[in-house]
């Protein structure tokens, strides 16, 4: 996932008796416990609260076949949806780069392509990656436009994980819908992205 802190500052590392005084929040939606207990009878608990996010941006799949929106809601972000596991992509609707901020007046204009090739600073691009410290190996696509209801636009991503992030300028109110599901195996052979082994 896209972060604004660099990884240095999102990790703590502990060790002992003696218990951490501070308490750690997570900025995105996924955090990470990782322990190592050297002798058995030995161990610690720890507590988690939920906080409420009115505006969520990054989503990590856990589920197969659900329905995800990814939505910037006018704020200039980088927002992803990432899939650790290879994924099958169904564009239902997609409203990326056109309709400025604030206005609700929208005109269809169907879903675009290569839009980041094209100069355009608002997209969506589908990519994958071998995990998620490593920047993305391959990008399949990126879209953009305002389309209610795209037909058969769909990519297959073959990567450890799999990304769709969404990229705004803040300019636009961008959204896409998106219906994420493991990609099947007669699915390999005509993928948009496959990673190295």
């Amino acid at each position: 996932m896209e972060h604004n802190l660099p990884l240095k500052d999102r990790i703590t590392e502990f060790c002992g008796l003696t218990a951490p005084t501070r308490v750690f929040t997570s900025t995105q939606n996924a955090a990470m416990i990782q322990y190592r207990i050297p002798k058995r009878g030995r161990g610690f608990s720890f507590k988690v609260n939920f906080l409420k996010n009115l505006n969520p941006c990054n989503i990590l799949v856990e589920d197969d076949e659900q329905v995800y929106t990814v939505r910037n809601y006018g704020k200039a972000s980088n927002c992803s949806l990432i899939a650790l596991y290879p994924i099958h992509m169904a564009l239902l609707s997609i409203s990326v780069g056109v309709t400025p901020s604030g206005d609700h007046f929208k005109i269809e204009t169907g879903t675009m392509r290569k839009c980041q090739e094209t100069g355009l600073k608002d997209f969506m691009e589908v990519s994958g990656g071998m995990d998620l410290l490593s920047p993305k190996l391959t990008q399949a696509d990126t879209f953009c436009g305002i389309d209610s209801y795209p037909e058969g636009i769909s990519e297959t991503v073959l990567c450890g994980v799999s990304t769709v992030r969404l990229v705004s300028s803040g300019e636009y109110d961008n959204m896409v819908t998106l219906a994420i599901r493991q990609a099947k195996e007669e699915e390999l052979m005509t993928a948009s992205v496959a990673c190295p082994l």
